[in-house]
């Protein structure tokens, strides 16, 4: 072989290797990120410690204050005392829309915190924007600076986390109330008007009533709005559009209609630069091509679905719904022990999102994995869990697929 073509050869081999050690660095940080909010949660000094560097800075956003390490870990103890007494208790506390910059051996984390609970009996909800900067000593990764900006709450957000949690009554309700706004600007409008959509679509989930006329309804309300505004809002629609059709096909599996609209909408949100929406809207693709049981395509669809996610900014959520997806294609082969992993990573994503609606079915397919692949001795505690939450939304489908599940733990074991 020359020189000539060996060392564009070489070339392309250290590009390779670079990107690739990036990206393990990437999942890296993003693993420690993890581990120091489990450890904040808990006020569990010794671990935030040896995660800090020794020149921590942290900046309040709220007070402006700039507090070193020591003063911090401080304060961290003092949690840990309000926890053991019971002045403080947290009762969600979540890291999302996580976004990673690699700068060698120094990483840009942003994404934003939603937390609620109780101090001393009085409850508290807060979202924070925050800006971290982590750094690798001696193979660890360190935080060593941290910078928050506290997040208004809006109603829309509150909405999503009630339909997000199983309370599609209090999330209906809440959407009411906000349609009668005299200052509903006709952008707000349509977004209020899919988020009801997507209500009523969950609601036929439970029921086994889906397509659902009424979602249809609202898509076509927002339709009409959203044909004065801009390209983000229409791509929206469509995408919308494109869930329903994608519900109304599914028994011919033929979903001409639900792939013209979620077409439309990825050339439409990526003109907006809209990249989460377009995550959405390709992974809905991929779903498409899974139903269709082209497996190949689908799985590409989805790997490209969380790329764009991972670049606007991480959701639980969406990990949530790229491992139940991708585990999907093993299991419709038959091959449940290739498809346990992504079901376990499913459901550990969709509860740490504080998706609860979604955990249910999350967890009747990770029970069902574990049957099939003889280990039923762990499935009966997601069963129960599942059980529980069709009980408390309510959802009779929920609560049939988890009874079929133990039907089917029962007849594994005789």
């Amino acid at each position: 072989m020359s020189l000539l073509r060996i060392v564009p050869f070489l070339f392309l081999m250290c590009v390779q290797v670079a990107l690739a050690q990036e990206t393990s660095f990437e999942e890296d940080v993003r693993e420690a990120v993890r581990t120091f909010g489990r450890a904040f949660v808990e006020a569990d000094v010794p671990v935030v410690r040896s995660m800090l560097t020794e020149d921590y800075v942290h900046v309040n956003g709220g007070s402006g204050n700039v507090i070193d390490r020591e003063r911090w870990l401080a304060w961290i103890a003092s949690r840990r005392v309000e926890l053991d007494r019971g002045d403080l208790v947290i009762d969600t506390y979540r890291v999302d829309e996580v976004k990673v910059e690699m700068h060698g051996e120094t990483a840009i984390v942003t994404g934003v915190v939603h937390s609620t609970g109780r101090r001393r009996s009085e409850a508290f909800t807060s979202r924070i924007r925050f800006t971290n900067v982590w750094t690798e000593q001696d193979g660890v990764w360190r935080r060593a600076a941290f910078h928050d900006s506290r997040l208004p709450e809006s109603a829309l957000s509150s909405i999503i986390e009630l339909r997000l949690a199983g309370q599609l009554g209090a999330a209906r309700e809440q959407v009411d109330a906000e349609l009668h706004q005299k200052d509903l600007t006709p952008r707000d409008e349509v977004a209020l008007r899919l988020e009801l959509a997507k209500i009523h679509d969950r609601v036929g989930l439970h029921t086994n009533t889906r397509p659902v006329e009424a979602a249809l309804q609202e898509i076509e309300r927002a339709d009409a709005i959203a044909a004065g505004l801009d390209a983000a809002a229409r791509g929206a629609v469509e995408a919308a559009m494109a869930t329903y059709y994608y519900r109304a096909e599914m028994a011919e599996r033929t979903f001409t209609k639900a792939t013209d609209h979620v077409q439309r909408a990825i050339v439409l949100l990526e003109e907006a630069g809209d990249t989460r929406a377009q995550s959405d809207a390709v992974h809905l693709l991929g779903l498409i091509h899974l139903q269709k049981r082209e497996f190949h395509r689908a799985r590409e669809l989805f790997d490209e679905s969380l790329v764009l996610d991972e670049r606007a900014g991480a959701r639980l959520w969406m990990r949530g719904e790229y491992h139940r997806h991708v585990g999907f294609i093993p299991a419709m082969s038959g091959d449940w022990k290739a498809a346990l992993p992504h079901f376990e990573k499913s459901l550990q994503f969709r509860k740490e999102a504080g998706a609860i609606d979604a955990s249910l079915f999350a967890a009747i397919s990770l029970a069902t994995a574990l049957i099939r692949t003889g280990k039923g001795q762990d499935a009966e505690s997601h069963l129960q869990y599942a059980m529980a939450i069709a009980d408390d939304i309510p959802s009779p489908v929920g609560r049939a697929r988890a009874a079929a599940a133990l039907e089917l733990l029962e007849e594994m074991e005789r």
